[in-house]
Formats: structure tokens, sequence, C-alpha cells
């Protein structure tokens, strides 16, 4: 995807670093991984979108699960990939 010319991908390892790189050019999409060690990822969306109500995030994770589900779509989240997912299916979910 990163090769693909519509996105510049950028990644990164702690909240506090998305934050400060979306203060100086808020992202189009964030894919947000719902399990990152001590990490919670719903903390990380809900700051996200508190902050950015319009952002788009699509959550990631390999524990998928109904309620997880659920609960993120109420937060507002976009969508919600399982992994293992494809790069199609990621293409699928950027187009819409």
């Amino acid at each position: 995807l990163a090769e693909d010319s519509h996105y510049l991908v950028r990644g990164y390892a702690q909240p506090d670093e998305l934050y400060e790189a979306a203060e100086q050019r808020l992202p189009d999409i964030v894919l947000l991984d719902m399990k990152m060690g001590d990490i919670q990822g719903e903390q990380v969306l809900d700051q996200l979108l508190t902050k950015w109500p319009r952002l788009c995030v699509i959550i990631v994770t390999g524990y998928p699960s109904l309620d997880d589900m659920r609960a993120a779509l109420k937060r507002k989240a976009f969508d919600y990939l399982t992994k293992p997912f494809s790069l199609q299916q990621l293409r699928t979910t950027l187009n819409n």
C-alpha cells in the first residue's frame, strides 16, 4: 500500500507520536490496532475522535469479537477489520 501513489503511509509506535504528528498534519485515515501491549486501542480511539471528530479511523484487530466490534462502531470508528486481512480487503474499505 505504501508503494501505491494514492497513499502516504506513516507508522507510529506510541499514541503520543500519532497525536503530535496529527497536530502538524491531520491524516485522512488512521488504521488503529486495538491491542498494542499496555496501550488500549479504545482509549486511543476515544482521544482521536474527541480531538478530531471527523477523522476516519479503521480498527484492525487480531482478537475480534462481536462486542468489541459493536463498541468500536458505536464510538464512530469507520470500519472494523480482522487480522489477517488481505490488501484487497483494505483497499475495498479505503475506497468506501
